[in-house]
């Protein structure tokens, strides 16, 4: 009678066990949808934007036309960050000159740049206005800006890389 009970005990231990893990792996793949659809919604929230705040963060001289515009904060997720340094790296490679301005808050700027090996220069937004003005949009995040300086595109780096993607971003933020 004992047996039976240890192994019927036993037997319920096992299967809560298993239903808190398929629970949790249910519960991240839910979270990462619903972090997709938040992410889909701010991208078109932010396509056709002129984005005013830029100016007061990158100097006047700098005409942003047609330019590419890496933002995060130094609270992002560090794989994140670096994809979206490597994302950068290349539309410039690709571009033969810098076409992509790179803008962080609340971060070591001079860290980042080191990992990524990265050499121009980094915008400091330290009051965060870019993202007030996109209300607090997901960061990072990438903006390709058209002729008139308005919001064409938008890709969100992020550690889940798919290649075809990401190249058919690079693509459409290559200017010759």
């Amino acid at each position: 009678m004992i047996m039976n009970k240890v192994k019927i005990f036993s037997m319920l231990i096992v299967l809560l066990f298993i239903s808190c893990k398929n629970n949790k792996s249910t519960n991240s793949v839910n979270s990462i949808q619903k972090t997709d659809r938040v992410k889909e919604q701010q991208k078109l929230m932010v396509i056709g934007k002129n984005i005013k705040s830029l100016k007061k963060i990158i100097n006047d001289s700098i005409d942003l036309k047609n330019k590419v515009i890496f933002i995060y904060n130094g609270y992002d997720c560090e794989s994140c960050i670096d994809v979206g340094y490597d994302l950068a790296k290349k539309i410039d490679s690709l571009s033969n000159k810098q076409n992509v301005y790179v803008i962080a808050t609340s971060t070591n700027i001079s860290r980042d740049q080191f990992r990524n090996k990265y050499y121009n220069f980094v915008y400091i937004d330290e009051h965060d206005i870019i993202r007030h003005e996109l209300k607090y949009v997901y960061t990072p995040i990438i903006i390709k800006l058209d002729s008139l300086s308005i919001v064409k595109n938008v890709f969100f780096p992020n550690n889940n890389r798919n290649k075809e993607v990401e190249l058919s971003f690079v693509r459409k933020c290559i200017v010759k």
